[in-house]
């Protein structure tokens, strides 16, 4: 069927006096020719095209390339927007204007290509990247369900676990929920540390004030520690610090305003209480230099007691010694300990990652405790200079690292 004609101009009036046959929508004269809409659509009239969205015949220099094809600039103006995330025109009601981007982005970027949610309070689109995951008090997580703004107005921010929740997480942890650890030296701070450094972690049990958040936090005072739930403890809570090197523990940790502080809110009854070092096992060379403290602490078990603070009773059931035969080697002394198959030993060896000074009684001596540190540095070290650790070179050493609240314990002790 033939799509263009030649016309007369009484013709072409004809034509455009019909009301039922309508100019640039049925039909487009150009030099005295007539192109159909079809004609247009077929290619056969240069320069004219068929709009896809109004339908109607248009010059193409008057058209833009649109998501849906070539569209007139009319409905570009009227109908759509352009999308520069998406780098196209989109119909107005396919896209929607998302704030954080400051562009319209199509719903079909939003739904599909993982990159987008929705906050679950606002109901704003964002960047996966810059929402949060949200627990509940039942424990399920929506992961990037939430964003910042709607977090700080209607929830608690827990930044342990990077994450908002229901209601306000506490401040004295649950048991075994532990943090994110950070390795401290005088220096600087590590996410993990450094394999051959000693680190020292303390634990120290209180108890006779209660359970409490508020105690805890305000006894801590932003120090590198924190708090936990000990079902063994008796109106308490444990304490507990991030890893740290011995200088950083003597002088950058303040154990005295610690415990200062937890004997004003009455954390002050410490006979069922214990005062734990970890220390880092990859410090130590080998089992056999483990052996040699596992001996040490289990030979000179009852003066290690009155330097502990430890009655018989409660050093038996929380930290006991390892029995021995006469021709024990190191590491027969370290297998010996491994065969007792479980923590409760003077010196727990049955954590992967350290090794546990168990005998220490908590305190609320802040100068005691940091005898107990200076003299688990100490007995470590002899230990891994593969010397039979004694009094006297204990001794030697504290004086040489100037070691003084050691010192005056080993002078009360007659040592």
């Amino acid at each position: 069927m033939k799509t263009y004609f030649e016309i007369e101009a009484k013709q072409a009036q004809e034509i455009i006096n019909n009301r039922d046959i309508r100019e640039n929508k049925d039909y487009v004269i150009v030099d005295d020719v007539l192109y159909t809409r079809q004609a247009v659509i077929d290619g056969d009239c240069d320069g004219y095209i068929v709009c896809q969205y109004c339908g109607y015949i248009v010059d193409e220099d008057d058209t833009t390339s649109t998501i849906d094809g070539i569209t007139c600039s009319g409905c570009v103006d009227d109908y759509y927007v352009w999308c520069e995330w998406d780098g196209d025109y989109y119909e107005d009601d396919s896209c929607e204007w998302i704030e954080c981007e400051n562009s319209y982005i199509s719903y079909d970027t939003l739904r599909n290509s993982g990159m987008f949610e929705r906050c679950r309070e606002c109901g704003e689109w964002f960047r996966c990247d810059d929402l949060y995951d949200f627990r509940d008090d039942y424990g399920d997580v929506e992961q990037n369900s939430i964003c910042s703004s709607c977090g700080d107005r209607h929830y608690y921010w827990n930044d342990d676990q990077y994450e908002y929740t229901e209601s306000e997480p506490r401040f004295i942890r649950n048991y075994h929920d532990t943090p994110d650890l950070k390795f401290y030296d005088v220096d600087n701070v590590k996410s993990r540390g450094v394999n051959g450094v000693k680190y020292l972690g303390v634990e120290l049990e209180l108890q006779g004030g209660g359970e409490d958040d508020d105690n805890a936090r305000e006894i801590l005072d932003n120090e590198p520690l924190y708090a936990m739930h000990d079902c063994s403890l008796s109106y308490g809570f444990e304490v507990i610090s991030h890893p740290a090197t011995i200088d950083y523990h003597l002088h950058k940790i303040d154990w005295d305003g610690v415990i200062e502080r937890a004997l004003d809110y009455g954390y002050d009854e410490f006979y069922n209480g214990g005062l734990h070092v970890h220390v880092s096992r990859s410090f130590f060379k080998d089992e056999e230099n483990i052996g040699q403290l596992i001996k040490f602490y289990s030979y000179y078990y009852e003066e290690l007691m009155e330097f502990a603070q430890r009655d018989e009773e409660k050093a038996a059931q929380w930290a006991d010694y390892v029995e021995w035969d006469a021709d024990y080697t190191p590491l027969d002394w370290y297998q010996a300990a491994n065969d007792k198959g479980n923590r409760y030993q003077a010196v727990n060896i049955t954590n992967d990652d350290t090794i546990e000074f168990r005998l220490f009684n908590s305190t609320g001596d802040s100068n005691h405790l940091k005898s107990v540190l200076q003299f688990v540095d100490i007995t470590t070290d002899i230990a891994n200079d593969d010397m039979n650790i004694g009094f006297f070179e204990i001794r030697k050493r504290a004086n040489q690292k100037g070691y003084n609240e050691l010192l005056n314990e080993m002078d009360r002790l007659q040592w």
